[in-house]
């Protein structure tokens, strides 16, 4: 695929995920964004040929406080759902930024509770706790590299 098609494809995408919330008019079909709709899972999928462990933070936003962080480990061409933002209990609609890193080995630590904070690292994506936003998706792609994705109206 060449530069140029690619950047189209890449263009292309863009315009139809947000087109919806962001140049749709606003009807009974068609989410405000306003309205809080806290359950969005957090999946872990893994497109690769070997089994990968991966390290996904979640922050609030609002507060910069890990809501949860944990390293997860995924087989190959394997999926898991280690969290969902609904856990967090927000307050209405909120912002999250999740971030995944791949790392060598599984030692798991959750901080679901915790009040620390940290700058977020790895491929992240922020997310918004209303119906405009869909689920999250830490991806393992096929050349073992991660990234963070979600779908939008």
């Amino acid at each position: 695929m060449t530069d140029s098609t690619r950047r189209a494809l890449l263009a292309a995408l863009g315009a139809a995920t947000t087109a919806g919330c962001l140049g749709g008019v606003v009807g009974d079909d068609v989410p405000s964004g306003d309205t809080p709709a806290p359950d969005h899972s957090v999946t872990l999928s893994n497109d690769d040929d070997a089994p990968a462990t991966v390290r996904i933070r979640v922050f609030r936003d609002a507060t910069d406080e890990t809501v949860f962080e944990e390293t997860v480990a995924v087989q190959a061409d394997g999926e898991t759902e280690p969290y969902n933002l609904k856990e967090a209990d927000p307050d209405g609609v909120e912002s999250f930024t999740v971030c995944a890193t791949r790392v060598a080995s599984e030692t798991s630590t959750t901080a679901a509770d915790s009040t620390t904070s940290g700058e977020p690292q790895g491929n992240c994506a922020t997310v918004k706790t209303n119906e405009c936003f869909g689920n999250v998706i830490v991806s393992v792609t096929d050349d073992g590299s991660v990234q963070v994705f979600y779908s939008i109206c």
